[in-house]
């Protein structure tokens, strides 16, 4: 099963008053010096030849111009599907999957609006994108709102506005490591993920919850629509057992550790948190399992009610127990004491946000880029006269195939060599162990770091009696707080 595939949101479209072609043209030598005017242009003869009489456009479905439900993204999902038969390649244990032609979709965001698309991009998509990109996307008509391409990445955005964004995709690279069916009824699937791998939806199998990529453990899937929104239901009642087995650094507290230090986001492009006063609640729970003195590691228990994005990862980061592996939150890059406490040394969190994305960039990953890249895009988004991509909405996937295999305003395609994917890469100290509720449970074997299976079990039953045994009457079971309030 394919975890790494994923698929387009819902989404609505505009009749179209104009045929696209899978062909290329020539913008006209007169150019209005207004943008919007330039817009409204363009649109007008998009798909037709100067010499040649304009044909009458093919009416998309209903639903792209009418948005829709989870049956319209089923649908959508058809519609901008990636190509068949893509080349699969496994070199040193690592696959690879041949690039392609995509489609990003989706709605305007609430903190978009207001914005020019240059400016969005720039913000949302600095760490994947290179600044001049989108002035260049915009000049080969690869960037649509409401179904219209636009000319410029000047155009403001207003609410509930649609965009479309077609781009060169290149997969990320993942260990080519089997994938554990743990259980399968009519209505779930129950997989014992392996690391490395990200997860998304994909077509009618929608993930009920995620694991990041670098994770392993459960990872349950919900086969049709109603055990999706009964499964979510329950688990907002926060009365499903969600259980997690970690490896971190130094000595971790004998009691019971409760953290409710509230996340926020950090950087919008590239998904990373941090405990902050304005973030939303979380809540987790942690206990001792072994201390590893060899190491100096500990194994450690942790439950969570909320679950929020990287939640476990920075709570421990917050109580200075980094996890072992992971290369984001585990970083000198964060303070004095690595995040600890919320103590990002004397930096706004807009510095933090700048110093962590630069230190966590694609660049890092460069060997040799081509040279001629940054020119390259200048040039295109400068040329007004360029040649201008079109593309059949109607029937998208064969205007895909016609597009070349190389794509010059590609960042990955500008990439002559990089460094090989290592296993401290893709593997972190982090495993989902156990998700339960009433009347079910799904276990998944723990991973090589941990203590085996009998001994994990025996050492937990261990500390949660000891901890029942020392409970004071109304005094809860000595649990230490922390928090950020």
């Amino acid at each position: 099963m394919d975890l790494t595939a994923s698929t387009a949101s819902a989404a609505r479209e505009q009749t179209t008053k104009r045929e696209h072609t899978a062909t290329k043209r020539t913008r006209p030598a007169k150019i209005e010096s207004d943008t919007e005017q330039k817009e409204a242009k363009r649109a007008s003869i998009v798909g037709t030849n100067n010499n040649k009489k304009r044909k009458r456009a093919k009416r998309l479905p209903n639903w792209l111009e009418n948005g829709g439900g989870a049956q319209q993204q089923a649908e959508m999902s058809s519609l901008f599907r990636p190509p068949k038969n893509l080349k699969l390649t496994v070199k040193n244990g690592i696959r690879n999957l041949q690039p392609y032609w995509g489609i990003l979709c989706g709605y305007t965001k609430r903190r978009w609006v207001g914005k020019t698309v240059g400016e969005v991009y720039a913000t949302e998509f600095s760490t994947l994108l290179h600044p001049l990109y989108a002035k260049a996307a915009c000049r080969k008509g690869r960037i649509f709102i409401n179904n219209r391409a636009i000319l410029s990445p000047d155009h403001r955005l207003r609410d509930n506005e649609f965009f479309m964004h077609i781009n060169h995709r290149h997969e990320n690279e993942i260990p080519d490591l089997p994938i554990q069916i743990l259980a399968e009824t009519d209505d779930l699937l129950v997989l014992n993920k392996p690391a490395g791998l990200p997860v998304h939806p994909y077509k009618r199998l929608t993930c009920l919850y995620r694991l990041d990529r670098t994770t392993t453990g459960v990872l349950m899937f919900a086969k049709n629509e109603q055990f999706d929104s009964e499964f979510k239901k329950n688990m907002r009642t926060r009365k499903m057992l969600k259980e997690y087995v970690c490896k971190v650094e130094g000595k971790f507290p004998d009691e019971e550790m409760i953290c409710d230090a509230r996340i926020g986001v950090l950087c919008h492009s590239m998904g990373i948190r941090c405990v902050r006063p304005d973030g939303q609640e979380a809540f987790s729970k942690f206990s001792l399992l072994r201390y590893l003195p060899a190491e100096n590691t500990s194994l450690v228990n942790c439950i969570i009610e909320t679950g929020r994005t990287h939640q476990i990862r920075i709570h421990l980061q917050f109580l200075g127990h980094p996890i072992v592996g992971d290369q984001l939150y585990n970083d000198n890059i964060w303070g004095p004491e690595k995040g600890k406490s919320a103590n990002y040394g004397e930096r706004t969190l807009e510095q933090l946000a700048a110093d962590v994305s630069k230190a966590h960039s694609k660049d890092r990953w460069i060997l040799e880029q081509d040279p001629d890249y940054e020119q390259r895009l200048r040039q295109t988004g400068e040329d007004e006269f360029c040649e201008v991509e079109e593309f059949d909405l109607t029937n998208f996937g064969a205007s895909l195939e016609k597009m070349p295999s190389w794509d010059p305003l590609c960042w990955h395609c500008s990439v002559l060599s990089k460094r090989e994917l290592q296993k401290s890469d893709w593997l972190m100290a982090l495993h989902c162990r156990r998700y339960s509720g009433e009347g079910w449970s799904y276990e998944a074997p723990l991973p090589d770091w941990a203590l085996p299976h009998d001994e994990l079990v025996v050492v937990g039953k261990e500390q949660n009696e000891q901890r029942a045994n020392t409970a004071s009457d109304g005094e809860g079971n000595g649990a230490v707080m922390a928090s950020n309030a």
